[in-house]
């Protein structure tokens, strides 16, 4: 089972921020039922500039309309930054031959 990552760059203004991290929250909660993850991180330098980090199944359950609508609301709250829709697949390391 391939995963599937993308990481995007989002910028917030202050009075966005708690909508933001809630609406994030609520999507987070959507994905965890779909075995699929989402962490965010904040710059330490620049408060306002995040970094969201979804993971799940490449062959995973398409998300569903109240996910889609949480996805537009983000859409509404934020900046990101170009590239933030680009996906990642897990690359299988090689295992170590025993020795």
């Amino acid at each position: 089972m391939r995963r599937v990552l993308t990481a995007a760059r989002a910028t917030v203004a202050p009075a966005r921020r708690d909508a933001y991290l809630a609406t994030l929250g609520e999507l987070a909660r959507h994905r965890a039922s779909r075995s699929a993850h989402l962490w965010v991180f904040e710059r330490d330098a620049e408060s306002g500039t995040f970094l969201e980090f979804r993971e799940g199944r490449a062959d995973g359950p398409s998300p569903g309309a109240e996910e889609a609508e949480l996805e537009a609301r983000l859409a509404t709250l934020v900046t990101y930054a170009p590239g933030h829709a680009d996906q990642w697949l897990e690359v299988p390391l090689p295992t170590p031959s025993g020795g």
